[in-house]
């Protein structure tokens, strides 16, 4: 059972609150300050009133289990994160091993000083996981095969999300009959250099590669409650795709070439394509 804070005498209540702050931010003074060692605050300029709240907080028989206890749940809530939208970045860098990931994220929250974003900011949490990976895990050891291109995708992924999560309720939904139809309002192509889509799709154990080598994919938000899309593009698909960013008749389209009626069909479908009154701005 923890123990809650009781104070040896009276504090100005925005100041303790401020070094409470600092001591889960500041591992260095955290672990100090379990040793009795109070050097650390006045090395950062600390006045003798805010060593004397270092010192109470010290004697706090609950101070370990709320700093330890804070962590854990950073890194437990993190971990899910990361485990729901890069499981492919994850399954590369650790194997599949949960605690190889805690390990990785525990890391990543003493690097950003346990500021976490929180449940309403997972994707930008998830972004700034990808940022810690790419300029810290990678340059201490040998990048695993494909993995840019691996988080490319899942960060393109994220991106997706993101965006899709600010986009107004109108921007999903026809607003009138429209013979024209355009691309849909939450979609990016993303350049690979390896075939990996088939992989990503039950991302477990050592990657596999498909037969076709580089690749361009489009990721398509279709609706708000919708998985991102993954439509590979080869080259007339992509210039269909081109031909799509301004409205344009389905029968302009299909008349640009023999297979475009079949690719037309399942980009509809998809929603890969949408009625143009219907695109948000």
């Amino acid at each position: 059972m923890f123990e809650l804070y009781t104070s040896t005498r009276s504090f100005d209540a925005r100041r303790v609150y401020e070094i409470w702050l600092e001591i889960v931010q500041n591992e260095q003074l955290y672990d100090a300050i379990m040793r009795d060692d109070f050097e650390v605050g006045r090395k950062l300029g600390y006045s003798d009133e805010d060593v004397a709240i270092l010192q109470d907080f010290a004697r706090q028989p609950g101070t370990r289990w709320h700093v330890e206890n804070l962590r854990y749940r950073a890194t437990m809530m993190v971990s899910r994160f990361v485990d729901t939208y890069l499981p492919a970045t994850m399954q590369l860098l650790t194997g599949g091993s949960a605690d190889w990931q805690r390990d990785l994220v525990f890391e990543y929250l003493a690097l950003h000083r346990w500021i976490e974003f929180g449940h309403y900011r997972r994707f930008a949490e998830c972004a700034r996981f990808v940022a810690f990976v790419r300029t810290r895990v990678m340059l201490r050891r040998r990048p695993p095969p494909h993995i840019e291109d691996v988080m490319a995708l899942e960060v393109g992924t994220l991106d997706l999300l993101a965006r899709g999560s600010t986009l107004a309720a109108d921007a999903w939904q026809p607003t009138g009959a429209s013979d024209l139809v355009c691309a849909g309002p939450v979609q990016a192509v993303v350049e690979l250099g390896a075939d990996i889509v088939d992989w990503m799709r039950a991302p477990r154990g050592e990657i596999t590669l498909g037969p076709l080598g580089p690749r361009a994919v489009l990721l398509v938000l279709p609706s708000p409650s919708s998985d991102v899309v993954v439509e590979p593009l080869d080259d007339g698909a992509r210039a269909l795709l081109a031909a799509c960013q301004a409205p344009v008749s389905l029968a302009t389209l299909a008349a640009t070439g023999p297979a475009h009626a079949d690719v037309l069909a399942r980009w509809r479908e998809r929603r890969i394509i949408v009625p143009a009154a219907s695109r948000g701005k």
